[in-house]
């Protein structure tokens, strides 16, 4: 039996942002990565207009949608994403800008990293990361310990 890919929760937040959030999120639609070992969560951090539901009228149901009545700031916004998630369903959290377009290996190669990091899958892990826009390389990687550690991710 082939082992299960791991699976990723992925974290955008949105802005007054909605063409680049359509665009990341589309990109991650063409990922090689498993169907069914992705979800994607994108908070609308209290928008001028409503493009919460601008979003879920886009997309339907293909992604979760949270809707911030104000502007939490950057690690707020995503912390109110971590926080509605089941992250015991998802073996690793990936926070990614909206104004970024991943590479359709882009996950595989994260995930591979992270497995030659010696990343316990066990355990809930934030990996956060930085991708150049439009390359699948990764321009940094930082593997942060459980994400109750982290000096990023409040849980």
């Amino acid at each position: 039996m082939a082992k299960q890919s791991p699976k990723i929760a992925i974290i955008i937040l949105n802005w007054n942002g909605f063409s680049d959030t359509v665009r990341c999120v589309e990109s991650l639609f063409k990922s090689n990565y498993p169907n069914g070992c992705y979800s994607i969560h994108v908070v609308d951090n209290g928008s001028k207009e409503d493009e919460a539901k601008k979003l879920k009228e886009h997309f339907d149901s293909s992604i979760t949608i949270f809707k911030s009545e104000s502007n939490r700031g950057y690690c707020g916004g995503n912390n109110f994403a971590i926080e509605n998630l089941a992250l015991s369903d998802h073996d690793f959290v990936l926070v990614l800008n909206n104004d970024t377009i991943v590479a359709d290996d882009c996950l595989d190669k994260l995930v591979e990293y992270a497995a030659k990091k010696n990343v316990i899958l066990s355990e809930l892990r934030s990996l956060t990361w930085r991708i150049k826009t439009k390359f699948s390389r990764v321009e940094s990687a930082i593997i942060s310990g459980p994400v109750q550690a982290s000096p990023l991710i409040k849980m």
